[in-house]
């Protein structure tokens, strides 16, 4: 059987992406008419997986690097493996992609934030430079997206700013295989654990966190945040090892994927209070919905989005995300209403299984794949 060939194309994230890799490289790679190749540059060197091979292309030793270098040596890879999908993750390899385009490859833009929002808060962008890069990425959009035959969008805000034509909502949903859905809801009594769990910055509202625990913690030391993850922020590890309340505080560092649902179950409740960035207020974060699929309560920050999701499937609580004291008071309610919380999991578990989850996003993924391989007459149908 001839397998049509597909090039999954990131400069930027790491072979252990959840979306890229674990979701969105692996359902392609069970596909049994799709050969796939993810090309990536981290440094770990090439790999054979059960679903794809992995082409490692180097890690660059900084952010030029990897834009001229990075971008040099992905395209002239990808074009070597003779694809006829390239699906690339990095607004970076926009230009790589256009020249991919017109040797005759389809293209898939897979966004996964609203880019020019976010640039606006990139804390390594100069301040004073922020709008005009923001602006001069939407200009430099505007002209690559005529090369491009379809954009994924992870989220229905991201999905608003592509044309209906080419736009395709592909959420970022918990994968049904890895968590028990056979089991109940965790217990609401045992160790009083709270958990965040993902990258570690600033605008994501950790510091307040950290605040809060003084708070809660008056009299003994009876709440435990566990905190997974890898601080984004060169020196805000050591910065926030400082404040009182980091001695209520078990860092873990980064956790395994196959980790994660342990983990998460074990906890009493979830937090994801980022600040109100331009990309937060209409992002849907990973956590808040692996957070429901272990069938742990949320605190969430307050934004319009986050409100329709638990209010809808009544499975948390939402803060002022700058306000200690809010997410203080919103941690307790959780531990001493075992009953209340444990309803509260209980249904966002349920809609996770029912509704929220990466299979459906899956099916939708691999159906536009086709369609696209069908355009020219590729693929049957």
């Amino acid at each position: 059987m001839n397998k049509d060939k597909i090039v999954v194309l990131t400069t930027v994230h790491s072979r252990e992406d959840t979306r890229v890799f674990h979701k969105q490289a692996r359902d392609l790679g069970k596909q049994p008419q799709f050969d796939v190749t993810v090309v990536v540059a981290d440094g770990h060197g090439g790999e054979e997986r059960s679903e794809y091979n992995i082409v490692d292309l180097g890690k660059p030793n900084n952010r030029f690097l990897r834009f001229l270098v990075g971008g040099f040596k992905a395209y002239r890879t990808a074009k070597s493996l003779s694809p006829k999908v390239v699906h690339f993750h990095d607004p970076e390899l926009m230009l790589v992609a256009c020249a991919l385009s017109m040797s005759g490859i389809r293209i898939i833009f897979d966004v996964h934030e609203n880019v020019p929002e976010d640039i606006k808060d990139k804390y390594w962008i100069p301040r004073f430079l922020r709008s005009t890069i923001s602006s001069a990425y939407v200009f430099l959009e505007k002209l690559c997206l005529p090369f491009f035959h379809r954009v994924f969008a992870a989220t229905p805000d991201i999905m608003s700013r592509y044309p209906s034509d080419k736009a395709v909502l592909v959420q970022n949903y918990p994968s049904l295989s890895e968590f028990d859905f056979s089991a109940s809801a965790p217990s609401s009594t045992g160790n009083n654990y709270i958990v965040y769990l993902g990258a570690i910055t600033k605008i994501r509202g950790i510091d307040n966190i950290v605040r809060a625990l003084n708070l809660i913690n008056t009299e003994k030391d009876h709440v435990r945040f566990c905190l997974a993850g890898f601080f984004q922020e060169s020196g805000h590890l050591e910065e926030l090892s400082l404040e009182e309340g980091w001695r209520h505080v078990d860092f873990i560092g980064p956790v395994k994927r196959h980790d994660v649902p342990r983990l998460l179950s074990e906890a009493r409740c979830g937090l994801v209070t980022f600040l109100p960035a331009n990309n937060h207020i209409n992002a849907q974060p990973n956590k808040l919905f692996e957070y429901m699929a272990a069938g742990i309560p949320l605190i969430a920050s307050d934004f319009r989005l986050w409100r329709e999701i638990v209010k809808k499937y009544d499975c948390g609580i939402l803060v002022d995300p700058e306000s200690p004291e809010h997410i203080a008071n919103a941690v307790l309610e959780i531990l001493e209403n075992p009953q209340r919380s444990t309803e509260m999991g209980a249904n966002g578990k349920r809609a996770v299984f029912d509704v929220l989850n990466w299979e459906v996003e899956s099916k939708k993924m691999i159906q536009t794949y086709r369609s696209l391989l069908q355009e020219c007459g590729n693929v049957a149908p």
